[in-house]
Parts: C-alpha cells; structure tokens; sequence
C-alpha cells in the first residue's frame, strides 16, 4: 500500500501520508493518493503530477486518471499484478508513468 504521495502543479504541492479511518470494529487505511486529493479541495490539480512511494493500486489509478492527472512517479521497483494492470491501465489514457527510485518522499 502507498504510504507517501506529493502532487505537484505548477508552484502548488500537496503532501500527504496515509490515514488510518475507525468504522466501527474495523480499520481501514486510505492511501496517500486518495488522501492527497480530498487535501487538494478542489484547488485545480488537471494536468498535475504525483510522486508516491508506491506503485498505484487499481483504485488509485482509477483517481489519478479522474483527476486527470499527467505524470506518475513512484519509488519502489517491485510491482504486483494489481500494479501492473494499474500502470497499463493509465498508460491507456496517456499518463505517463515511471519508476524513480532515487525520489526521496
């Protein structure tokens, strides 16, 4: 799970860690993609970047690509098959993606 993210546009950056959410005898940890964007409330984000120590789940490409975001940096090398449909799945809509393990988050 992604625990780090930044999304940068222009001189506008947002920084976020993951959340832990208590519902009812459950907890549920919100990545810090999700969490970086109900941050950005509203303020313009199209065409943005994303930095995050992972690679994205399936529902945070899904987000990513809601929010029509243009670029995806993330650290960690090792994908799994979830990932990896992920990425394919936002490279579908132009957005390009790349693995950086030098970012520092």
């Amino acid at each position: 799970m992604m625990t780090k993210a930044v999304i940068v546009k222009d001189d506008y950056i947002v920084f976020s860690d993951s959340v832990p959410i208590f519902h009812s005898d459950e907890t549920m940890i919100m990545d810090a993609v999700l969490m970086a964007f109900i941050k950005t409330q509203k303020i313009d984000i199209i065409h943005g970047w994303v930095f995050c120590n992972e690679a994205p789940s399936m529902a945070t490409a899904q987000a990513i690509i809601a929010a029509e975001l243009s670029k995806v940096v993330y650290q960690n090398e090792e994908l799994n098959e979830e990932q990896q449909a992920a990425i394919d799945l936002m490279e579908q809509y132009n957005i390009v993606v790349v693995h950086n393990p030098n970012i520092l988050l």
